[in-house]
C-alpha cells in the first residue's frame, strides 16, 4: 500500500531521480534514460533546471563529468550535447589509433623489445 501511495502522489519518481546512475550504457542510453526519469517528475516536485543539469553532470561519471565541467554549459541540452560529442571524439580516437596499421606494427615492436 506503501508503494502506491507514494507514487500517486509523486514522490516516487523524485526519489528515482535523485538515485539514477549510469551503468554501462552509452551516453546516448544514458541521456534517453535521464529523460524519461525527469519527464516522469510532476511539475511542483520538479528541480529547477540547474539543479537537474548539476545532476546530470555528476551523474554522467568518469571522464564526461570533468570535460563537462570544464565546458560548462548553461542548459541541459547543451550538457547533454557535449557529452555527447565527446564520447563520439573519444570512441573515433580510440578506433583511430588501435585500427591503423602503422600503430599496430608500432605496437608489436613495442613488445619484442619488451620481451628481450
Amino acid at each position: 500500500m506503501k508503494r502506491w501511495s507514494c507514487n500517486a502522489q509523486g514522490t516516487f519518481s523524485i526519489e528515482k531521480f535523485y538515485q539514477i546512475t549510469k551503468g554501462r550504457e552509452d551516453v546516448r542510453e544514458f541521456i534517453q534514460k535521464f529523460d524519461r526519469v525527469v519527464k516522469d517528475i510532476r511539475n511542483h516536485l520538479k528541480p529547477f533546471e540547474a539543479n537537474i543539469l548539476d545532476k546530470f553532470i555528476k551523474v554522467v561519471g568518469g571522464h564526461l563529468t570533468y570535460v563537462l565541467r570544464d565546458k560548462k554549459p548553461s542548459t541541459l541540452a547543451e550538457g547533454k550535447e557535449i557529452a555527447m560529442e565527446v564520447e563520439a571524439n573519444l570512441r573515433i580516437s580510440k578506433v583511430d589509433v588501435t585500427d591503423h596499421p602503422r600503430a599496430k606494427s608500432e605496437n608489436q615492436e613495442g613488445e619484442v623489445q619488451r620481451s628481450t
